[in-house]
C-alpha cells in the first residue's frame, strides 16, 4: 500500500506521515522535499518533473524488491499531478494508493508556516498559492481530505488508518 501524503507547507504532511510510518515495521517513509533539494534549478516546472520522476522510481525501484507500504510526503499541485504519478506506479494490481490531501484554514495554515523551521519557511504568497489549489482539490473530492485545523495529530492518525487500514 502506498499512502500519498498531500498538502499545503505547514498542514502536518510529515508529521502526520512519519507518525503512521512508525506504526508499521514495514514501511518506509520517502520525503518528496529531500528529493526536491537535490537538484539547483531555478525552473520550477523542470524540477517538478526531475523530483516527480524520482519519487516514482524510488517507489518503484522499492516495490518490485518486495516493500510493499510506503508513505509519500509530497506536494501535488494538481489532481492531474496525483493522477499521473498514480499512473506512473508499475504494479498496481498488487499495490493500493490512497491519496490524502491535508489542509487547513489559511490563517492556520499561515501561523503554522510562522512556526516552521527558518529554512522551512514559505513566502506568503506561496502559502496562500498552495492553499487556494489544495481548496480545488478538496471541493473536487479528490481521495482522502482532512481538515486539520482543529485536529490533533492522533486524531488525524487515527482517521487515516480508519480508512485505509494502515495501522
Amino acid at each position: 500500500m502506498i499512502i500519498v501524503m498531500n498538502g499545503s507547507c505547514g498542514v502536518g504532511k510529515s508529521t502526520i506521515a512519519r507518525e503512521l510510518t512508525a506504526k508499521r515495521k514495514d514501511a518506509l517513509y520517502i520525503e518528496g522535499d529531500t528529493l526536491n533539494k537535490m537538484f539547483d534549478i531555478n525552473d520550477y516546472s523542470a524540477k517538478f518533473d526531475i523530483t516527480h520522476s524520482n519519487l516514482l522510481a524510488l517507489c518503484n525501484n522499492l516495490i518490485s524488491r518486495g516493500i510493499k507500504n510506503i508513505i509519500v510526503d509530497y506536494v501535488f499541485e494538481s489532481i492531474d499531478a496525483m493522477c499521473n504519478f498514480s499512473r506512473g506506479i508499475n504494479v498496481l494490481e498488487i499495490c493500493n494508493i490512497h491519496f490524502v490531501t491535508l489542509f487547513c484554514s489559511l490563517e492556520e495554515n499561515l501561523r503554522r508556516n510562522s512556526m516552521r523551521n527558518s529554512s522551512n519557511i514559505m513566502s506568503e504568497e506561496r502559502i496562500m498559492y498552495l492553499n487556494e489549489i489544495m481548496g480545488i482539490i478538496v471541493k473536487r473530492g479528490f481521495g482522502l481530505c482532512i481538515d486539520t485545523t482543529y485536529k490533533s495529530v492522533p486524531h488525524v492518525v487515527k482517521i487515516i488508518n480508519a480508512i485505509t487500514h494502515w495501522g
